[in-house]
């Protein structure tokens, strides 16, 4: 019978340092504070993102920390690339205005970045998707792949369950 409850506390050992080794090196959960990718995405959703990318896309949903403070946001251009934000809402990325999903206006902000942002090396223009409540690359520039977290790769919608 000892010997039994050891051997099951080993088992539970083992699967507790597994479970602390997947959700710490490989896979992250975070859960938003504002609604600043509404409507993909809403304060209180339970968000996983994948840690191991070395490398990431215009698009990708991505969680990243910038002042010890996590966001989530899009990537709206990346390593090589000059964004421009026009006074008219035009988001412009190497010369070409892009067209947003529902005809959303990218305005610049007031003590934000000056335009036009050149990306260097490993640095990527993240924006937020509800532009006018968000915060992201148009108040701090470039975000470094260092500060990137990880890809989004799901989420479980948290409210009205």
């Amino acid at each position: 019978l000892r010997s039994m409850r050891y051997g099951t506390l080993i088992k539970l050992i083992i699967v507790v340092v597994l479970l602390w080794g997947l959700f710490t090196l490989i896979f992250g959960i975070t859960i938003p504070r504002d609604n600043s990718m509404h409507p993909a995405i809403n304060e209180g959703d339970l968000i996983l993102y994948y840690r191991l990318n070395n490398s990431y896309e215009a698009g990708d949903v991505v969680a990243y920390t910038n002042n010890e403070r996590q966001y989530i946001g899009r990537i709206a251009a990346v390593p090589g690339e000059e964004v421009q934000i026009t006074e008219d809402g035009q988001l412009i990325i190497n010369g070409y205005a892009q067209i947003e999903e529902n005809g959303v206006l990218t305005y610049p902000v007031e003590n934000g970045c000056t335009y036009p942002v050149n990306l260097r090396e490993n640095e990527y223009f993240i924006l937020a998707d509800a532009r006018d409540t968000g915060n992201d690359s148009r108040y701090f520039g470039a975000v470094s792949m260092d500060e990137i977290d990880g890809k989004v790769i799901t989420f479980l919608r948290r409210r009205g369950i």
